[in-house]
């Protein structure tokens, strides 16, 4: 019979806790977004489309979906943050429409928008969409492979590679007559720990795009490793311990995010860990509280951005009362 009484409170307790959430969600059942842009069939020469709404009150994010008139087949269909969206679309006939979320509703979408993409061969109204690696991309590996969307005008795409080091900026690779929609760097470019900026622009024979371009950073460097601040070792504590460490100074060229992995184990060779918590963004404090008395240890890794990983600090021991 227990276990009946805790499946059903088990039950209400969720129930309440998604009706919170209603009552605190804006209910937007009943409204409709207002688009901007393109509407009215425009017709768009280029490759690029950016959609435009006017933003919705109690939306947190928009459901944004494309469909070709001729099939109705959806080739968009992104949830964003913002109030618009730029993509890179092939020639055709287009139909669009967008709605508002938030956790607990939906709103309608709104009636959709046709459009058109007019195919050129003027590239100097197009642009080179960059695939990957994503911008301010960190990276301990001297190999990395360029990738980028194909514009059907290009002929070819030229590529250029600015490095800096500190206050220094070089031009370490620009070549041309590129075929393919992707390119290798490997350790004769990416020779020292420093920030990369690649471009890309597609030329043909009569017109070329602007250089796109991102930035990505090698960082080879090992984070030092942390400094235990508190609990103190063998120190004797209640059930609600604050851990606390300081992160060792990190002297490399690049300066990449570090994260803390705080793991807390039953026995000193960690083969029973009972909790660990990764903290990012420099964070180096976390609250935890045991469920059992009784001795454990715990001890700390940094880790960069780049996948460096700094030796473990020291182990301490605790006792929980």
């Amino acid at each position: 019979m227990k276990r009946v009484y805790d499946i059903g409170w088990s039950m209400l307790l969720i129930v309440l806790f998604v009706a919170c959430d209603d009552i605190f969600e804006e209910n937007i059942s009943d409204d409709v977004i207002m688009v901007v842009s393109p509407k009215d069939n425009e017709a768009i020469t280029g490759n690029a489309v950016t959609f435009v709404w006017n933003p919705l009150d109690g939306a947190d994010d928009y459901k944004v979906q494309v469909s070709r008139q001729s099939t109705s087949e959806i080739v968009l269909d992104s949830l964003v943050s913002s109030n618009s969206l730029t993509v890179q679309m092939q020639s055709g006939s287009y139909d669009w429409r967008v709605r508002g979320e938030n956790f607990a509703y939906t709103s309608s979408y709104s009636f959709p928008e046709g459009f058109s993409i007019e195919s050129t061969s003027d590239l100097s109204t197009q642009n080179v969409f960059l695939s990957a690696p994503s911008n301010d991309f960190y990276t301990k590996n001297n190999t990395i492979i360029l990738s980028w969307s194909r514009l059907e005008a290009a002929a070819s795409y030229s590529i250029q590679v600015e490095k800096t080091v500190g206050n220094n900026t070089s031009v370490a690779l620009q070549q041309d007559e590129i075929s393919s929609t992707n390119y290798t760097l490997d350790s004769n470019i990416l020779d020292e720990d420093a920030s990369y900026k690649w471009s890309i622009k597609a030329v043909n024979e009569n017109s070329e795009t602007q250089f796109s371009s991102r930035t990505l950073f090698l960082d080879t460097a090992v984070p030092n490793p942390p400094t235990l601040t508190a609990p103190n070792d063998d120190d004797t504590v209640s059930t609600t311990v604050d851990f606390s460490w300081s992160l060792g100074q990190d002297t490399g060229t690049v300066q990449s995010p570090l994260n803390s992995l705080l793991e807390i184990a039953t026995d000193e060779n960690f083969t029973s860990i009972v909790q660990s918590y990764t903290l990012d963004g420099g964070d180096t404090a976390q609250q935890h509280t045991f469920s059992t008395t009784g001795e454990f240890y715990w001890r700390v890794l940094i880790s960069d951005g780049a996948g460096n990983q700094s030796p473990y600090s020291g182990t301490r021991s605790i006792t929980v009362e």
